[in-house]
């Protein structure tokens, strides 16, 4: 049961890591702009963005809700939509199996 908390922990302290990483990017970007080295920048810019997709996609996950008796609620998976496709985004979806005859229910919200 101690290996529960420290998981929490862990995955707490990983966030503020993340954001940080993004500010990092961020910075790198706007230094290889005024550098006049567009590629790089471009490059560090567009791995903030993607960044920031994967916190925004950690917190869309909680909208899903806890499975029914009789039912397994599965990992709910994120992906990043690039800018080109449909003009960028998160989706997220949650399989649910039913214990009882193996059916399954996929949300998407």
């Amino acid at each position: 049961m101690r290996s529960i908390p420290i998981l929490l922990i862990a995955i707490l302290l990983a966030l503020p890591a993340l954001a940080d990483e993004v500010t990092d990017a961020v910075d790198e970007g706007l230094a290889a702009y005024k550098a006049g080295n567009y590629s790089e920048a471009a490059s560090n810019l567009e791995y903030a963005a993607a960044l920031i997709k994967e916190l925004k996609g950690e917190k869309i996950g909680v909208v899903f809700p806890d499975a029914r008796q009789g039912w397994e609620k599965g990992e709910v998976e994120t992906a990043a939509a690039g800018a080109s496709m449909f003009g960028g985004g998160v989706s997220a979806t949650c399989m649910y199996t039913s214990k009882l005859d193996n059916g399954h229910l996929t949300i998407t919200p």
